[in-house]
């Protein structure tokens, strides 16, 4: 589980089932093609506010956007953010971004 630190306020992130389907309702997009278009923005806070959801399930889409915009006016960035998303998406199963797009196998530990 990793968590977004927002000063002195910590929010547990996670992705499940039920939160991967909440996501595509919401988008109208598959997951994985969610995921070729994380450089829209609507769409990467669509992954943040589904990845709060397991933890912080009465954040709505307005607490999300609220904890971002004190996020970014506590000295957070944009590209730390992303890594964090990005390490949230690996610790659920899911091959970073780049991996996919390079090809590469990925597999499972034991």
């Amino acid at each position: 589980m990793e968590t977004w630190q927002i000063g002195d306020k910590e929010y547990q992130m996670a992705l499940t089932a039920g939160s991967l389907l909440q996501i595509e309702k919401k988008t109208g997009l598959g997951f994985f093609e969610l995921l070729g278009k994380m450089d829209n923005f609507s769409y990467l806070f669509a992954i943040l506010w589904g990845a709060l959801q397991k933890h912080h399930s009465g954040l709505n889409e307005d607490d999300v956007a609220d904890l971002f915009d004190e996020y970014m006016e506590k000295g957070g960035n944009l590209q730390s953010l992303l890594e964090l998303l990005m390490q949230v998406l690996k610790e659920a199963g899911f091959a970073p971004v780049e991996t996919a797009a390079t090809g590469k196998k990925a597999t499972a530990k034991k």
